[in-house]
């Protein structure tokens, strides 16, 4: 917003209409540099942090899957889990399309020389990308954690059952010459 301030005071300190049109083009070169700059590094950095937050939510889900399988505890309700992660990504998708359609509406205040209007709309629609960035990467993580969750679970419990890890009692009757009973063995 200093940017916009800065552009305002060299409009106004000029006198003459070609001073005044070369001093709005020069501080809209800068300033549509300075945010070419930074729509690229906020936009690589927002696309990281989604790849990320479903990596790492694959990668949990997986190994809490796997270690209540192993630990013969009950399994998480990861299709609520993953049902909500799709929910927010969904909304998180859909708030980053209108933030998109929304790009150019700020500088409308500037054609009305309304300089805090201007402001005010801008840092709204910064706030829009940035927690419509935040939706999107928690609904992925959340739902790869919920996908990757159920897989492990349902894998691992069927393999435990197959290796016979899982707890296991047996009784056989057992005899001898002087001696009967019951015989009570158990795996844990």
């Amino acid at each position: 917003m200093a940017l916009v301030q800065q552009c305002v005071d060299a409009v106004d300190s000029v006198d003459t209409l070609d001073s005044t049109v070369a001093a709005g083009n020069l501080c809209l070169q800068r300033a549509g540099l300075a945010n070419l700059i930074m729509v690229t590094v906020q936009y690589l950095a927002n696309a990281t942090t989604w790849g990320l937050a479903s990596g790492a939510g694959s990668v949990r889900g997986r190994y809490e899957g796997i270690e209540r399988a192993w630990a013969h505890q009950r399994s998480r309700k990861a299709g609520l889990i993953g049902g909500i992660g799709g929910g927010v990504l969904a909304l998180g998708i859909v708030a980053r399309v209108v933030a998109g359609v929304y790009v150019g509406r700020p500088f409308r205040h500037l054609i009305e020389e309304d300089e805090q209007a201007f402001a005010r709309a801008y840092r709204a629609r910064l706030f829009g990308v940035q927690l419509s960035s935040a939706a999107i990467g928690l609904g992925a993580g959340l739902l790869a954690y919920g996908v990757a969750h159920r897989k492990a679970y349902r894998t691992e419990t069927s393999r435990a059952w197959q290796v016979g890890i899982m707890p296991s009692f047996e009784t056989d009757p057992s005899r001898t010459r002087t001696e009967s009973g019951i015989v009570v063995s158990g795996r844990f």
